[in-house]
């Protein structure tokens, strides 16, 4: 279950009714982006997109799952400065999967650094920012990775060459301002920041407290932790690309290689939002149908193949839930 890392101390009655009523609303829009993919195609040429399936090419795209976490055990234990043993990390990592798969991914987050804490003893501290380090260097992978097969299938994608120039100039204005913000922060009166944290602050005086224990990063940490942090990061990014590919091998669907690993980027970018629930329902389907149709793909291939890779894929994580205990019980 996930484990608070930081105990509330106020009336904790309007905060859990506001807390179910916006996951209630994102479970409904999922329902909505699901049900507006239902009634968008033709489900007799989906079923006889998906019974064409390649086996061969299909088990290749399954090893993005291991493979995955695989990699994010080994990150998580590079940025707890291994006071986790590997073996533990791996147990770690698929139950925070599961967690996020079928909650929502903040969920996954806050069970993640509760457990750390709790049951390994990693200080709080260092079990949040290795969360948001982890977190941003898949941001900075997932654009750096992105723009470069943007720019290997520019001439596909002259239709959305403005959209893509625009997304870009936003995602370099975000990165630059969260930037200045630490660095502004890292200057401020941290004590003052600080006060975020205490019971019955405004969420912008939490959102400052937060910026203030992001920024206390050490240096030598930093700088011990960086660059293996983005290699993982960018491993992984080749690994969901890579899987995409192989998917839509195995379903038929005519499309390039850099295509097919731009569409498995960004639908994993979108899908990856903290705000998303059951594993990017809804988001990562749809994402990924009308990102396929935008290169050509028919709905109902893109459709069946993303329905039977995602189905694969709860069946997998329900698996790993039921026989991965957790962590400390």
């Amino acid at each position: 279950m996930p484990v608070a890392l930081n105990r509330y101390s106020g009336n904790p009655k309007p905060y859990a009714a506001s807390a179910r009523w916006w996951f209630l609303g994102r479970i409904a829009a999922a329902l909505i982006l699901i049900a507006w993919l239902a009634t968008s195609v033709e489900w007799h040429k989906v079923w006889q997109s998906a019974g064409g399936v390649s086996m061969p090419w299909l088990l290749a795209s399954l090893f993005y799952i291991p493979a995955s976490i695989a990699l994010v055990a080994w990150r998580y234990r590079l940025l707890v400065n291994g006071r986790v043993a590997y073996p533990a990390m791996l147990r770690l990592v698929v139950f925070q999967g599961a967690i996020s798969t079928f909650l929502a991914n903040a969920a996954g987050s806050l069970s993640f650094m509760g457990i750390l804490a709790r049951v390994y003893k990693v200080p709080a501290e260092l079990a949040l920012q290795s969360t948001v380090i982890a977190r941003a260097g898949d941001m900075c992978a997932s654009l750096l990775v992105a723009a470069l097969l943007c720019a290997a299938a520019w001439h596909r994608l002259a239709a959305f060459h403005t959209l893509i120039l625009f997304a870009m100039a936003l995602s370099v204005a975000i990165l630059l301002a969260l930037a200045i913000t630490v660095v502004a922060v890292r200057r401020a009166d941290r004590e003052s920041l600080s006060e975020g944290n205490a019971t019955g602050a405004s969420m912008w005086q939490k959102l400052a407290g937060f910026c203030a224990r992001v920024a206390r990063l050490d240096s030598a940490y930093l700088s011990a932790v960086l660059p293996g942090t983005l290699l993982q990061s960018l491993a992984l990014q080749a690994v969901v690309a890579v899987a995409m590919y192989l998917n839509a091998r195995a379903f038929g669907l005519e499309i390039g290689f850099f295509e097919a690993a731009l569409v498995g980027i960004a639908s994993s970018f979108l899908a990856s939002v903290p705000i998303t629930v059951f594993g990017g329902l809804g988001v990562y389907e749809v994402s990924t149908v009308v990102l396929f149709a935008a290169f050509g793909v028919p709905v109902e291939a893109g459709a069946g193949m993303i329905l039977v890779v995602r189905a694969i894929y709860f069946l997998v994580m329900a698996a790993a839930f039921l026989a991965v205990r957790a962590p400390g019980q």
